[in-house]
This record gives structure tokens, sequence and C-alpha cells, in this order.
């Protein structure tokens, strides 16, 4: 799995390089949704594809923020999104 080179093709919204041109990582694309939450896109392999068209699974690893209690939630899809309906999730 590869990150994309943009977050959601098509729309100008405000994408940032979350690695701020640091040389030691590659470049991450993403979209400031609301305070601490970032949206960014990855697109999978042709293998990767073949696995989950199979298997119907993605697996997500998840670190803990706060010791080892408090676990970010996240969440993974597919459907291409509306980065103002996003941002409006996280703002109210």
């Amino acid at each position: 799995m590869e990150v994309a080179e943009t977050v959601v093709p098509g729309e100008s919204n405000g994408e940032e390089d979350l690695t701020r041109g640091n040389e030691k990582y590659l470049p991450l694309p993403a979209v400031r949704l609301g305070k601490g939450v970032w949206l960014s896109r990855w697109t999978l392999s042709e293998e990767e594809r073949r696995i989950v068209a199979e298997t119907g699974d993605i697996y997500m690893r998840m670190h803990a923020v706060d010791g080892d209690e408090l676990v970010m939630p996240h969440r993974l899809f597919v459907e291409k999104p509306s980065i103002e309906e996003l941002k409006n999730q996280f703002n109210k």
C-alpha cells in the first residue's frame, strides 16, 4: 500500500505535507478536517486488491496515545469522501 499523491482527486482542498519536507520521510499529503484530525488517501497494489477481493478483510494497526489505555479511533472506507462534509463532522 502506498500513499496517493493527492488526497481527493479533482478537488482543491488545502492539502499539506505532514512530513513538512523532512527528507527522512516520504511525503504524506493530507487534509486537516479538524483539530488533530487528518485525511489521507492510500492506493492498494494489484496483489493487495486481489487479497481484499478474495477475503473481504482489511486490517488496521492502532497506536495508543496515552500509555496503553487510549487508542486513537480510526475509520477505513472506500467511498470517495466529501472534504466539506468530513470537516463539518469535526468542526461542530
